[in-house]
């Protein structure tokens, strides 16, 4: 049986847990921890920071405060390049496989990493898509962020 897809368990966890999408302007509240999407709690606790609780771990705050969280925003917008940037590069280029000198026609969730025809049997407890099919599962993740 194939382990969880690491790729998009670090999605999972680069995701607000209150809209379900990749953070924007993610902040951390001071006193749990936990992050959020800066407009969601904003929106969550209807633009007051006095008498709320957090909504994951339902810690109780008299007056919340809230801290930009720069380096989880950095960590979003790599992710984004990691599992768009580089897919798109490389299926439109001329990449072939080191092994083999075959073309890499094929995307390994698993491993997060694209490879050969000959190189599927390696990968056969893996999810394997065509390039393309892989890209535009990660373009409709990446679109949802932002709407």
């Amino acid at each position: 049986m194939a382990s969880a897809n690491p790729v998009q368990s670090l999605l999972n966890e680069l995701a607000c847990s209150l809209c379900l999408k990749d953070f924007m302007d993610p902040v951390m509240l001071i006193g749990c921890g936990h992050n959020f999407c800066n407009a969601c709690i904003t929106k969550h606790w209807k633009g007051s920071l006095k008498n709320v609780c957090c909504p994951q771990c339902k810690k109780g705050f008299l007056k919340a405060k809230l801290q930009q969280n720069g380096p989880l925003k950095n960590m979003v917008e790599a992710s984004r390049q990691i599992t768009w940037g580089s897919l798109k590069e490389s299926a439109t280029s001329e990449s072939t496989c080191p092994s083999h000198k075959e073309p890499l026609t094929l995307f390994c969730q698993e491993d997060s990493i694209l490879i050969c025809a000959k190189c599927e049997v390696q990968h056969q407890d893996h999810t394997i898509l065509p390039v393309q099919k892989a890209i535009d599962e990660r373009k409709v993740i990446i679109d949802g962020a932002f709407r």
